[in-house]
């Protein structure tokens, strides 16, 4: 029972991305700006570190000869935003600081508004060749098909479950995506 299941649901699964594959560009397009904003949104909590050390002028632990290419490439943003804030006058530190903050939030700001756009964009694309299907299927049926059902009751739930599936599917997947990514790199930061 449960493999029958297993392969209904599979076979659902592959309707449903027949929907998608005319618009497979601009789902990878999605994808790469929800990555974009979510890298920003880590290493905008991850810079509170630096801005730590140079606050309150802590000095930065000189290397260790055994770590990875993760920590690595942590040690390199971080002395990347030490040397991009720090100047010789507390004021300028100040500045650049804010600076740098701006500029993060400002790219991870547009990379999600164009997220959006695009993800509107997609999702649009895939219900309308949804609701084209549906509607080739229905003008298919007989006669007698309509005269047996209420057209009212068929509208409602023609309506109802293509925005149902839009809602549970399509605009979830977005979230679902931007949060994973999110942990990923958290995890590594």
């Amino acid at each position: 029972m449960q493999e029958k299941e297993n392969k209904s649901n599979i076979k659902i699964l592959f309707r449903v991305f027949n929907y998608v594959k005319p618009f497979l560009g601009l789902l990878f397009f999605t994808i790469f700006l929800n990555s974009i904003f979510s890298i920003l949104t880590t290493l905008s909590i991850s810079m509170i570190k630096p801005i730590f050390q140079i606050l309150f002028s802590v000095k930065q632990e000189v290397g260790k000869t055994n770590i990875g290419a993760l920590e690595e490439l942590k040690n390199t943003f971080y002395k990347f935003v030490f040397d991009f804030t720090k100047s010789s006058s507390n004021e300028m530190t100040i500045v650049n600081l804010g600076f740098l903050i701006i500029l993060i939030f400002l790219l991870k700001n547009i990379a999600k508004y164009f997220s959006s756009i695009y993800s509107t964009k997609l999702e649009e694309g895939i219900l309308k060749n949804i609701r084209g299907s549906v509607f080739s299927s229905l003008t298919g049926l007989s006669v007698n098909f309509f005269s047996k059902n209420k057209s009212g009751n068929l509208i409602s739930i023609i309506t109802n479950d293509v925005s149902t599936m839009n809602s549970t599917t399509i605009s979830s997947f977005n979230g679902i995506l931007r949060e994973l990514i999110q942990v990923i790199v958290f995890i590594f930061i």
